[in-house]
């Protein structure tokens, strides 16, 4: 039933409303200054408690087990500039006598999140008198109806039914405290202001205010905002009418989400390709190597030479983890003044991939563009190599300055790619030692710049970073404008979903294990080569079964990711994936000693991991 309740005022907090001045009440009574302003003893034994339960995450995070953090997290999302809503408000009529009808709202950052429509439960509905010495913003009292109140003041106990109540006169937070000390299960604040600007179907986000994130932490019921259409839609239908009206009881559940991500599927099938075409570029170098070596046909080419085949040592295993690290907490610091210098280094390293990858395909399409040129300042170069360098560089400048677009991820995904099969082609392991300490540590740099670090930074380093946020756009209470992502990631737009935003994935959980995917490759073709190959216990190739490894092992993650709801690191997948098979089918075959030390080295197959310079 609806109730209408009003007693005097209990507390008030901080306003940060533009609809005027907070209601002052007796705040000092039971909750004074310093408690709320966090400079008294209970702030300190709250934060006490708050590092017990850090360490408590730490050990449920060790453990395998995902930790809900505080505060429903789900963020803003834009369409066209315009927030969306994230929660639905039910209306359901008592006996069912009557038509349901949907309200779409948008959560507050404090607070728990809704739950899903499943799990979902009926609420009788409670509304606040508004005060009689406060004027009324609207007015459908005719008949004396009552209307909402702006939830300021304390009101009686409205135990387990959802609290409605309107915008305005104090800081959404003291609206929250105020139903949470009369033991309501929810919050519906209502806008019954209108700019001239805005519109009937604007929502607003409702965060925490600066100062008092332990008081935020502390809220056990969701708070949701209504735009000004719905909110005079729920005044209406709960004004009294005639007898066979009917009473209105409330459910509050998650907007429904799609079941699957194409986006997700289509990033899967890229990085699958870019790994499976990586590994053969990497066999074919390694054969022209061999033939250059001997002496035979198959000199390779100009472009084959350009860059230095680069094999990755103990050095660099163990190198990795520092560096990566010491750039990651630079980058979150300090991204907001980084980011420009990123994306042009970012977009000449694709430009530079790109040109290689199409110069080859130029040469041999037609006997002209094999040909040489002559070119200013440059010298003598193959017209296809200097077609495709001006192709690719006109497209990484197109992204460069087109990046924030809606269609700029094709052309960072044509980068991204070429930067993959590049490194893929030049780079490699020259043993199974280098890449299994190397994907250990890297899988360890990944567990704990995602899930740890939050416990170290009181944020989340690695998605911060990634998300183009850093500490900086974290802790700004009115950014400026969106922040601008990393640019080396795979990236696709969500076009089946309304929460809109792009699916990821980092170059890093493409490259990393395509070094491993093309070590295998590589190992297969010269151990077709060697005299009584055909003798080996096992028969199955190492390359077929790390491919089927990789591809089962990013699929997990997206699965994970989807059923979750938020972004896992692929490397937890991928490495155990790939590294174990590798491992088990050695031992198989009985050849782990043999791959441990290198066979490729000490085949002739590439230069020995111990003489390549760092």
């Amino acid at each position: 039933r609806v109730r209408f309740t009003s007693t005097p005022p209990l507390f008030s907090l901080p306003c940060t409303s533009r609809a005027g001045s907070c209601a002052q009440g007796p705040l000092a009574e039971r909750f004074p200054e310093e408690v709320l302003r966090g400079r008294d003893p209970v702030r300190r034994m709250l934060q006490q408690k708050r590092n017990s339960a850090r360490v408590l995450t730490l050990l449920v995070l060790l453990a395998g087990l995902a930790g809900e953090a505080s505060g429903c997290n789900w963020g803003m999302v834009l369409d066209q500039g315009r927030l969306l809503g994230d929660t639905i408000v039910e209306l359901v009529p008592l006996g069912g006598n009557g038509e349901a009808h949907q309200l779409l709202g948008k959560v507050a950052a404090y607070g728990p999140c809704p739950p899903e429509e499943a799990a979902s439960q009926l609420h009788a509905m409670a509304i606040a008198e508004q005060p009689a010495s406060d004027q009324l913003r609207f007015d459908f009292s005719e008949d004396g109806m009552p209307l909402p109140g702006d939830g300021c003041d304390a009101i009686q106990p409205v135990t387990g039914q959802v609290l409605f109540v309107q915008r305005g006169t104090c800081a959404f937070l003291n609206k929250t405290l105020v139903a949470q000390e009369a033991n309501a299960s929810a919050l519906l604040v209502g806008n019954g202001m209108l700019n001239e600007s805005a519109s009937f179907t604007a929502l607003e986000m409702m965060g925490c205010l600066r100062g008092l994130e332990g008081t935020c932490r502390n809220v056990t019921l969701p708070t949701v905002f209504l735009s000004f259409a719905d909110n005079a839609l729920l005044q209406a239908l709960l004004r009294p009418g005639d007898s066979s009206s009917p009473e209105w009881q409330v459910r509050i559940y998650a907007r429904p989400r799609p079941a699957w991500d194409f986006a997700s599927l289509l990033i899967w099938a890229m990085a699958c390709g870019t790994v499976f075409q990586g590994a053969r570029f990497s066999a074919e170098m390694a054969g022209k190597e061999a033939l250059r070596r001997e002496g035979g046909p198959g000199e390779p080419s100009d472009d084959d030479d350009a860059v230095p085949v680069q094999e990755l040592t103990m050095q660099h295993a163990t190198g990795f983890v520092v560096v990566s690290s010491c750039s990651l907490v630079l980058l979150f610091y300090f991204i907001s003044y980084l980011i420009v210098v990123l994306n042009v280094f970012y977009a000449f390293g694709g430009a530079m991939s790109l040109s290689s990858l199409m110069a080859a395909p130029l040469a041999r399409s037609s006997a002209v563009l094999s040909r040489t040129v002559t070119v200013p300042c440059l010298g003598e170069a193959a017209r296809a190599h200097f077609i495709a360098t001006i192709l690719a560089c006109s497209l990484a400048a197109v992204w460069f300055f087109e990046r924030r677009e809606g269609w700029a991820w094709v052309l960072q995904d044509m980068l991204s790619v070429s930067l993959c099969l590049e490194m893929l082609k030049m780079v490699r392991f020259a043993n199974i030692k280098v890449c299994t300490v190397l994907l250990s540590l890297a899988t360890f740099y990944d567990i704990f710049w995602v899930y740890l670090s939050p416990l170290l930074f009181s944020e989340n380093v690695m998605i911060d970073v990634a998300t183009g946020q850093g500490h900086h756009y974290a802790n700004t209470t009115a950014p400026a404008g969106p922040p601008e992502m990393l640019p080396m990631l795979i990236v696709v737009p969500r076009l089946n979903s309304w929460l809109g935003g792009r699916s990821l994935l980092g170059l890093g959980d493409i490259v990393l294990p395509g070094l491993l995917v093309a070590f295998a490759l590589r190992t297969d073709r010269l151990g077709r080569e060697r005299p009584g190959a055909g003798s080996v216990g096992c028969a199955i190739g190492y390359f077929p079964v790390l491919m089927t490894g990789y591809a089962v092992g990013l699929l997990l993650a997206i699965l994970v990711s989807v059923i979750f709801h938020a972004g896992q690191p692929a490397l937890v997948f991928l490495v155990p994936c790939t590294l174990l098979p590798l491992h088990l089918l050695a031992w198989a075959r009985g050849e782990s000693l043999e791959l441990w030390a290198g066979r490729q080295a000490s085949s002739g197959g590439g230069s020995e991991a111990g003489d390549v310079e760092d």
